[in-house]
């Protein structure tokens, strides 16, 4: 029975993921046509940074460069150690025909105490959030004020990341990811629920009124992105995706700094749950299956582990445990899918079908990790800290540290 369960629960998921974005995308050309506004309305830009020197300008640039013309744009710096603030300042006599305000925190306390200085002074009603290591597509403000305005009840909606660093291996697999999983499991998501279940931090556009009606960002969790979509949910609120909202990020190039990210996120999955424990009582609602979906995945992970242990020392189970023929064809699939969906985005080149069983095996594998030891941790050294982790990312043959873990 275990043995069945290890291998039908990815391919229940991957098959739920590929049916919900073969279905969605069917249905794009009516969600979103070609969208060109006489009269933008206002928008405020805020961008939190911690030590982010390296990455600003260029994050800036982007903005600037926008179509969307309506713009302010708001640097929040969390008490950076390095050059940052004054990076801020020259940014702003740089370009001074912008509106560019600066707010300084006197302290360090994470990216979601920063959103939420920032957006104290913001004049606008549509607020975006983007990480300052990341580059947005000159179209995708605009592409994101679209959905806000096509549905009234929308509170938040987030664009599609595609990662700018493929050089090693680690960052291969990250980009395959972003394009065959990630991307893939919210199209299922909106396609399926009407709403998506996790907001991308690293680009997300709120109303504002709907922000301050929660409260804003809580600082004590380790995931702000994930804790805000589901408030925002059990306000009432729907949380939107556009995946023709695209931003370019940085992901980490190690594997170590990689397995501390899954994990932060598989940490921030759980104090999500927990604190949403009580919608598992309540009638059956969409929403509630990423709780359901969590709790599934946990019993996975520590009966796969299990399993492995077993094996291993020869003692409940004599059967070997492999990877099932079906998986990895749909595996395939899977990636051929999101591939032929984001031809024209990802840039993702012909030789990178040679990673796919690779690829198969690095995705569950780190997601098993991250959830087993981020269950332990939770248990024995629970931690409502959210200030900033900055993974080392490596651009142009130069190792640096950043935010984009805020993902």
């Amino acid at each position: 029975m275990f043995t069945n369960l290890i291998i039908l629960y990815p391919l229940i998921m991957t098959m739920f993921w590929i049916i919900g974005s073969i279905f969605y995308q069917m249905q794009t050309h009516r969600r979103y046509p070609p969208f060109v506004d006489e009269q933008p309305d206002g928008v405020s830009i805020l961008v939190p940074c911690f030590n982010e020197q390296e990455h600003l300008e260029r994050t800036f640039e982007s903005l600037v460069t926008q179509q969307h013309k309506n713009i302010e744009i708001i640097l929040i710096d969390d008490a950076s150690t390095d050059h940052t603030l004054s990076i801020m300042h020259n940014l702003r006599q740089k370009y001074p025909r912008f509106n560019v305000k600066i707010v300084s925190q006197p302290e360090n306390f994470g990216k979601a105490t920063a959103m939420n200085a920032g957006i104290q002074h913001a004049q606008f009603n549509y607020v975006l959030g983007i990480d300052a290591d990341s580059i947005i597509d000159s179209n995708a403000i605009d592409q994101l004020v679209f959905s806000l305005k096509q549905n009234p009840q929308m509170g938040g909606v987030t664009g599609r990341p595609q990662v700018i660093n493929r050089d090693k291996l680690v960052e291969k697999m990250q980009s395959m990811e972003y394009t065959a999983i990630i991307d893939l499991i919210k199209r299922s998501q909106t396609f399926f629920t009407g709403n998506i279940l996790t907001i991308s931090g690293v680009i997300a556009m709120f109303r504002k009124d709907a922000v301050l009606s929660i409260n804003g960002w809580n600082p004590n969790v380790q995931t702000e992105d994930i804790d805000i979509t589901w408030r925002l949910s059990q306000k009432g609120f729907s949380v939107g995706y556009n995946p023709k909202a695209l931003t370019w990020i940085l992901v980490p190039s190690t594997f170590r700094s990689l397995l501390k990210q899954r994990r932060r996120w598989a940490y921030g999955g759980l104090q999500m749950l927990l604190s949403n424990k009580i919608q598992l009582l309540k009638p059956f609602q969409m929403k509630s299956l990423l709780l359901y979906e969590m709790i599934l995945s946990i019993f996975w992970s520590f009966t796969t582990v299990f399993s492995i242990v077993f094996f291993f020392v020869n003692i409940y189970l004599a059967q070997e445990l492999h990877l099932d023929g079906n998986i990895i064809l749909m595996g395939l699939i899977q990636f051929l899918v999101g591939l032929k969906i984001n031809q024209k985005t990802s840039q993702i080149r012909w030789f990178i079908y040679l990673y796919i069983p690779l690829y198969l095996f690095y995705y569950w594998t780190i997601n098993l990790y991250a959830l087993i030891t981020s269950v332990f941790k939770m248990v024995y050294m629970p931690d409502n800290n959210g200030k900033w982790v900055s993974p080392q990312r490596i651009i142009n043959n130069k190792e640096v540290s950043s935010n984009a873990g805020e993902n």
